[in-house]
């Protein structure tokens, strides 16, 4: 992989067939809904866009999936960082089985997407969560308090199990998710981004946002070369960018009495 890329030197990015770079945003362009961050998040929401025949233009600030979006594991399952049991204490078992029902669905999403769009991504199927320690009891706790609140596959392995599918001593117990996949997640972020361009959006790389002010009828958006004026703003950077709208950097409490856009 050359330097002038414009990628981290990954495997990633050495394993997938880099496009050149597309043009930054330039001059003054309006439209009608502007998205900001070319990862998995804004990727997505530009083509859902774009398929109902919206106008889109999405803005990176360095290439498609040059952030964790293109290089992550690729693991896609359902479920959330905190277990079932605990989901549902906070939301309530009926909250909790219609969130993770939800989770299924933006698995299979992918799933699709993927198989539509670029089958090459798809590197394996199923995921094992092994266990480094002894752990057999709370993994069949695990299995146990899916099954009463989801109708989601999991199966207890135990340690002789895993050892032989792993050929290795090094692990105990584990859970397997037959319903889970892996992908290359740059060559998906990759195809996401031609199947937007196909649909007539138009996707700019080297476009970092400086600013967003309203006049409250549009969005001034002004990156180094250009200013993009639009009627909606999906702002999709994830904790890569705070400045923009401070409220919502890294997640957090985004509710404010004074206005977001300024």
């Amino acid at each position: 992989m050359q330097p002038e890329s414009g990628y981290p030197s990954t495997w990633y990015a050495a394993t997938a067939e880099l496009p050149p770079r597309r043009p930054a945003l330039s001059g003054e362009r309006r439209v009608e809904n502007a998205v900001i961050g070319g990862g998995l998040a804004g990727l997505t929401a530009a083509l859902e866009l774009v398929r109902e025949r919206k106008d889109v233009v999405l803005l990176e600030a360095e290439r498609i999936g040059w952030g964790a979006s293109g290089r992550n594991g690729g693991f896609v399952s359902s479920g959330f960082a905190r277990g079932i049991g605990e989901v549902a204490e906070i939301a309530g078992r009926d909250k909790a089985k219609e969130l993770y029902q939800l989770s299924r669905e933006g698995a299979a999403y992918v799933r699709k997407e993927v198989g539509a769009l670029c089958p090459e991504a798809l590197m394996g199927e199923g995921w094992l969560l092994v266990h480094r320690t002894p752990n057999a009891e709370g993994a069949q706790r695990s299995v146990e308090a899916l099954r009463e609140i989801t109708d989601a596959p999991r199966e207890f392995w135990p340690a002789d199990k895993v050892r032989s599918a792993l050929k290795s001593e090094r692990y105990f117990d584990a859970l397997l998710d037959p319903e889970a996949f892996h992908i290359h997640p740059l060559r998906y972020c990759l195809a996401l981004a031609r199947a937007i361009e196909e649909k007539g959006g138009v996707v700019c790389e080297g476009s970092r946002v400086r600013s967003i002010r309203s006049d409250g009828r549009t969005r001034r958006i002004e990156t180094s070369s250009g200013m993009l004026i639009a009627e909606n703003v999906i702002l999709a950077t994830s904790a890569y960018d705070r400045h923009l709208v401070s409220e919502i950097g890294r997640a957090g409490p985004c509710c404010r009495s004074r206005p977001m856009w300024r």
